[in-house]
Order: C-alpha cells, then sequence, then structure tokens
C-alpha cells in the first residue's frame, strides 16, 4: 500500500483540476484559431470523393473527417481522395489542421455532404475479329521505279479508319482501305519485316486486328 505522505489527503482532486485547466486551455486556444474554409467536393464516383479546401497559413497537416470513419485521414496537402466507399451513399466529411506555432488543432471546418455515384457495370470488351492480309512485291509503289509491299484486306464492317504499323516503324493512319494501296517500305534486301493492321470503330474501339509477315527479295 503506498504511504498515505507520498499522497496528500485532496491531491487527486487537484490532479483532476489541473488537467481539466490543461484540457480547457487547449480548447480555448482551438477554439481562438481560424477554421478551414472552402471545403468542397472536385471530383467524386462510385466509389471515390476527392475533396480540396483553402490553405492554411501555419498549418503543419490537415486532418480529415469522414462520417463513420472518424478522424483518420492526414495529409500536407490541400486536397484529399477518399477511396473504397460504397456507391449511392451519402458522406459528410470535415477538415480541421493543425497550427505548427501553436501546436493545436483549429476548428473544424464546415460539412459537406457528397453522394457517391450508381456503380454501372464496364460494358463488354468487343470481339476482335481477325483481318486477312494480303501482300505482294510490286516494282511500282505510287510512283514509277518505286519497289515497295501493295497491301490488300477486305474492309470491316463497322470499322472508320485503319491503323497499319510496321514492325516497330511509325504508324499510319487512312480513313479506308481504298486509300491504302502500296507501303514504300524496304529495308536491306532479305530482312523479314511485320505488316500489322488494326480496324477501329466510331467509338475508338479495335475490332479486328490481323498481321502478315514477307520477306524482301534478295535483290
Amino acid at each position: 500500500m503506498m504511504p498515505e505522505t507520498f499522497l496528500p489527503k485532496g491531491s487527486l482532486r487537484w490532479l483532476i483540476a489541473l488537467i481539466a485547466i490543461a484540457l480547457f486551455g487547449a480548447l480555448a486556444q482551438a477554439q481562438e484559431l481560424p477554421r478551414v474554409e472552402g471545403l468542397h467536393a472536385t471530383a467524386f464516383t462510385h466509389d471515390s470523393i476527392t475533396v480540396s479546401w483553402d490553405a492554411m497559413p501555419g498549418a503543419k497537416f490537415y486532418l480529415l473527417f469522414l462520417k463513420g470513419q472518424g478522424w483518420e485521414f492526414a495529409t500536407v496537402d490541400t486536397s484529399f481522395t477518399f477511396t473504397g466507399l460504397k456507391p449511392e451513399k451519402k458522406y459528410n466529411i470535415r477538415v480541421r489542421y493543425l497550427d505548427e506555432a501553436a501546436n493545436a488543432f483549429g476548428k473544424m471546418s464546415r460539412k459537406i455532404s457528397v453522394r457517391t455515384k450508381k456503380y454501372i457495370p464496364p460494358a463488354p470488351a468487343l470481339p476482335v475479329v481477325d483481318i486477312s492480309i494480303r501482300a505482294s512485291w510490286v516494282d511500282s509503289c505510287y510512283e514509277p521505279v518505286s519497289q515497295g509491299y501493295a497491301i490488300d484486306f477486305d474492309p470491316v464492317p463497322n470499322a472508320v479508319e485503319y491503323h497499319i504499323q510496321i514492325q516497330a516503324g511509325p504508324k499510319n493512319v487512312i480513313d479506308s482501305p481504298d486509300w491504302f494501296k502500296c507501303i514504300r517500305f524496304v529495308p536491306d534486301p532479305g530482312v523479314t519485316l511485320t505488316i500489322h493492321v488494326d480496324a477501329v470503330n466510331a467509338s475508338g474501339d479495335n475490332i479486328a486486328s490481323g498481321s502478315i509477315s514477307v520477306t524482301n527479295p534478295a535483290n
């Protein structure tokens, strides 16, 4: 048992009073510090909300409150993205800051409420069909005495443009197969190259593709 002289009678009441005074002083100081202003949502999806706010001079960091999860998010930036949220649910959000000089928190910002969007499953990927490409060596490609490969392939339904790539070279874009007649791409004799064609619809989806390998004549 602790000796009575170690803990004078009534000292517990004095200790409680000192703690209360210290807490009251900290709370009073926090009440004097301004609140964070300008809190608003800049973007939100079915499972995330991005918010931003005005910078506070002297802020060491900001603490964010999300109803249901409490004060769990700290950042030194003036924006933050909550992730892993539930779709079509309203979330209340607040922010406060720690003043570095005063070593105390300012008042909480005003509350904003944001409802996440409805979850819409992504559309299934379109089936990609094969393009049958035909390539033949010709001695005149657009211009006389300009050798190259004459390229031909059947038009793809719903295609609005075709992307043609030769090996790892530049990508050429044309409006229709009728525009594309010949490739003047002639590396060293005997070299094998690959011609790749992608068909793209009006939405920018790749709906068909194909490739063919050809070898340049030896002479």
